[in-house]
């Protein structure tokens, strides 16, 4: 299976590689550090194009931001790559020789003369300047290490230095952990909090639930102490897979929060709302006649992360952190055995709790009928054939992590060989992609430039405004135009890459090109992305325009106006910057001719689909209806019966479902009846009802 695992991950290498005009290295780099975001494990990861000097010992290989904004954490990256399709092993020595680099690159930008060596106009020199002007207000450093070599023992410890009286952790990712890490929306490693054995603790609880079988309920009280030394350990895995993001007590409310903690802390149980929390497994014990909690499986605080956050930022501070003892804080915990239960009724428990800063809907986006259609749509539509490809076949938008290669994994032989290539690894894209794509041509270039996944749940909660003012707008034409922004999105990252340096910051230019081209539409016309679309390209001669456009932004944005030391990936992050570019004069060409069509004509193209949408939409359920048998249906009516506790449905549905034993010959639904009955089998296949239906 490893071996397996390393062929398919290094084709997705290669693949992005030639599809950006980078390093396999540097894909790699940026496969894996996305991942890590989406996954929680770290916030940001800026490359730093492979800066591994032997003759000083010293090694980065990307940063994780600005560390103001993570917890005063600087994380460096350090990545180990091998170019074979064979499983290659790396030992702890390697490891701490890793470490030991990236220790000696922190040391060296404490010192002027090094950064003075370095090349004024290159990207190593800006981010150690950068960087040498927070390292004062560091108080960690992780060493995240990414590689796709194998750790085969595991019996010598890390070797994580002190550095200038800070301590530092490592954070090793190698092919097992990566493998595990692309299995799934669920295989992120387990959080387990230990109370007894490691925080020397348990918490008071109270059952609060009587009869449900599905999940358990808790009343609890826990010390602020405690809760931000859980903190302290997990971070913001513990948030929410890190959908919201803690900033500093720069809010009214966490502001308040501090100072309740500094003046009153007794008063802090009055005062606050508390947390509300989800778990996969919660065990018990009693001492002295009352029930205790001593070990939490998953814990997710989907509500009062602000709070959570707030006390580590006073545990942190010498003065205060005693007061934290005088603190306790309300728990309302829910214990969630079942993992396709937790992911429909955990975003509902977030939803309507009660919060101090309101949690939108949009944050639970992988569930949004949005991307539900999206996925649906990449499941049906044939991209058009060009000149080297002899089949048709479609783009794979992967809703869930892992999606993919569990559907690729399922399979062996002729059929594993027909998925591939119905669906090309150069044809698959994922929910924080389709967000880049989105947004830049929505002339966001900044919010963009701010990471995957700030950039990601700003879109999403675009798209939940959206969404409801019209349905019908997200049809065949949507899916054709968004494969066209994609198609866009790779032609000018690889664009990028002709240049030298750009790599550093290839996101950003990208995202800047692709909104100046959008700002820059004349009046009355409209990019028409059907022709991307068609040819499943972009032309030649547009790209050398592109080209153009593309060096001159990259100018922009490694010389900030406004403070010349600025790093310029940060610099990106502002409007200031978009404001410079979109007053930048650009002389586009006539090859922009060619994709621009008409306001009004497209007016036209958009209501013809709608019309189409909502005429499919009736012929398909009856078509899928019409090939499925009786069998299953009754096969699914069974099982709804047998799990009535996890699964109701009205009386009308159940008529429906008996009715639905005799199709096609004694009985077929009207169209409404079709589209019922799909949603009653939706909803069957959510709660675990293992058939599927076959469609062609």
């Amino acid at each position: 299976m490893m071996e397996e695992f390393i062929i398919d991950l290094n084709n997705e290498i290669s693949i992005q590689a030639s599809t950006n005009g980078e390093s396999n290295q540097d894909s790699f780099f940026e496969i894996i550090s996305d991942l890590l975001i989406e996954n929680g494990d770290c916030k940001e990861a800026q490359i730093v194009n492979d800066w591994n000097n032997e003759k000083t010992g010293i090694q980065i290989n990307g940063y994780g931001g600005d560390p103001l904004s993570d917890d005063n954490t600087l994380s460096i990256f350090l990545v180990s790559f091998s170019p074979t399709n064979e499983v290659v092993g790396i030992n702890m020595a390697e490891l701490n020789s890793l470490i030991k680099r990236g220790s000696n690159y922190i040391n060296k930008i404490r010192d002027s003369s090094f950064i003075s060596s370095l090349e004024k106009t290159s990207s190593m020199f800006l981010i150690s300047q950068f960087l040498s002007k927070r390292i004062k207000d560091v108080e960690k450093f992780r060493f995240i290490i990414l590689t796709n070599k194998l750790i085969k023992t595991r019996s010598d410890q890390i070797e994580t230095p002190i550095i200038n009286n800070i301590k530092s952790e490592a954070d090793i990712w190698d092919l097992d952990r990566i493998k595990r890490l692309y299995e799934g929306r669920n295989t992120q490693e387990d959080i387990i909090i230990d109370l007894e054995n490691d925080f020397k603790s348990c918490i008071p609880v109270l059952r609060a639930d009587l009869s449900s079988v599905n999940y358990f309920s808790y009343l609890a009280v826990l010390n602020g102490e405690l809760l931000a030394r859980i903190y302290e350990k997990w971070g913001n895995r513990l948030l929410e897979r890190n959908v919201r993001v803690f900033l500093q007590a720069r809010g009214k409310v966490n502001k308040d929060i501090r100072d309740t903690i500094e003046t009153r802390p007794q008063m802090f149980f009055a005062f606050n709302n508390g947390i509300t929390a989800t778990a996969d497994k919660v065990e018990l014990d009693t001492l002295d006649n009352a029930r205790v909690i001593t070990k939490i499986t998953n814990l997710q605080i989907v509500n009062g992360g602000q709070t959570t956050s707030s006390l580590y930022a006073a545990f942190k501070k010498e003065e205060i952190a005693s007061k934290l003892k005088e603190v306790y804080v309300q728990m309302k915990l829910s214990e969630i055995k079942d993992r396709l239960m937790a992911d429909e009724i955990v975003p509902e428990i977030s939803r309507c709790a009660n919060s101090q800063n309101k949690v939108k809907s949009a944050d639970f986006s992988s569930s949004h009928p949005f991307h539900r259609q999206i996925e649906k749509l990449s499941r049906r539509i044939y991209a058009p054939t060009t000149n080297n490809q002899i089949k048709p076949s479609k783009w794979f938008y992967e809703r869930t992590r892992g999606q993919y290669m569990d559907n690729k994994g399922k399979l062996k032989g002729a059929e594993k060989r027909r998925f591939e290539n119905e669906y090309p690894k150069a044809q698959y894209f994922q929910k924080t992609d389709l967000g880049r794509y989105i947004n830049s041509w929505d002339q966001l270039p900044h919010i963009v430039s701010k990471g995957p996944e700030k950039n990601f749940t700003y879109f999403t909660d675009l798209i939940e405004k959206k969404w409801d003012k019209n349905v019908d707008n997200y049809n065949d034409l949507y899916f054709r135009v968004l494969i066209g922004k994609n198609i866009l999105w790779s032609t000018v990252r690889k664009i990028a890459s002709k240049k030298n340096g750009i790599l550093n910051y290839g996101v950003n230019v990208t995202t800047y090109t692709i909104s100046k081209l959008s700002f820059d539409i004349p009046d009355k016309f409209e990019f028409d992305f059907n022709k991307v679309w068609n040819s499943q390209s972009i032309r030649d001669d547009f790209q050398n325009c592109l080209l153009d456009l593309v060096l001159e932004i990259y100018e922009i944005i490694i010389k900030p106006p406004y403070d010349q030391n600025q790093i310029p990936t940060e610099f990106a992050k502002s409007e200031k910057c978009w404001e410079i570019v979109k007053d930048k004069k650009f002389n586009w060409n006539k090859s922009l001719g060619y994709y621009l069509l008409s306001r009004e004509d497209m007016r036209k193209i958009e209501t013809s689909s709608r019309k189409e949408k909502r005429l499919t939409n009736n012929l398909e359920t009856e078509v899928i209806i019409a090939k499925t048998d009786a069998k299953f249906w009754s096969k699914l009516d069974d099982w709804i019966f047998q799990n009535s506790s996890i699964m109701r449905i009205s009386g009308t549905e159940s008529k429906l479902l008996k009715d639905s034993r005799g199709i096609p010959n004694r009985f077929f639904p009207n169209t409404f009846q079709c589209k019922r009955l799909i949603n009653i089998y939706e909803r069957a296949k959510e709660q675990g009802f293992p058939d599927s239906i076959k469609i062609d």
